[in-house]
C-alpha cells in the first residue's frame, strides 16, 4: 500500500492534517508511532514528534529532472558537488556511542570500525547525526571502485583484514541535531 493512502488514512481515521502525519514519518521514520500518537495525542501530539539519535531518518534522494536548464530554473538556485561514488550513510553519535544505517537503514555499525574511529577522531559534537557518503580511498589516494566497496559495506567477517585493503574514509554531506 503506499505511504500517501495510509498517511490519509491517519489524518482522516484521527481527524488530525495529512501534513502534520507526513511531518510526523519523515522525522520519526516510523508509521506506527505516529498512528498512535495521532489516536492519542492528536494535533498537539504530532506537533512535538521530532528526530532522536539512534532512531535513522528515512534518507532523501535524489530524482531525475527534465534537464539542467529546466531544473535550475525550477530550483531557482542550486549548489553543485562532486559525486564520489560511495555507500551511502547515515551516522548517529550519541556521545561515545556511534551507530552507523545504510541507506536501506540497516545497522552496519560492527562492518565499520575504522569510520567509527575517524568520527571519535574528527567530530567534536557530543550529538550530532550525519548524512553522507562512505567513500574507500586506495593505497593510491583515489577514491576505489564502487564494487570494492560493497565488498566491505555489509562484511560480517575478517573486518579488520578487509579493513587494511579497503579502508573508509568519510565524506559528509549533511550534519544536523
Amino acid at each position: 500500500m503506499g505511504e500517501g493512502i495510509v498517511r490519509n488514512a491517519i489524518a482522516e481515521a484521527f481527524n488530525v492534517p495529512p501534513e502534520l502525519v507526513e511531518r510526523g514519518v519523515l522525522l520519526t521514520n516510523d508509521i506506527g508511532l505516529v498512528a498512535l500518537t495521532a489516536k492519542n495525542k492528536g494535533i498537539s501530539g504530532l506537533e512535538k514528534l521530532g528526530v532522536v539519535i539512534n532512531r535513522p531518518l528515512k534518507m532523501m534522494l535524489a530524482q531525475i529532472g527534465p534537464g539542467i536548464n529546466e531544473t535550475v530554473k525550477e530550483m531557482g538556485q542550486m549548489a553543485v558537488e562532486w559525486k564520489f561514488d560511495g555507500a551511502r550513510v547515515q551516522i548517529h553519535k550519541d556521545g561515545n556511542d556511534i551507530r552507523i544505517y545504510s541507506r536501506k537503514l540497516e545497522d552496519v555499525t560492527s562492518s565499520l570500525p575504522d569510520l567509527i574511529r575517524s568520527i571519535k577522531s574528527n567530530v567534536s559534537a557530543k550529538n550530532v547525526i550525519l548524512d553522507g557518503e562512505a567513500v574507500a580511498i586506495g593505497k593510491d589516494k583515489r577514491p576505489m571502485a564502487f564494487q570494492e566497496i560493497l565488498r566491505r559495506f555489509r562484511r560480517k567477517y575478517d573486518i579488520s583484514t578487509t579493513a587494511v585493503e579497503i579502508p573508509y574514509t568519510s565524506i559528509f554531506l549533511i550534519s544536523f541535531i
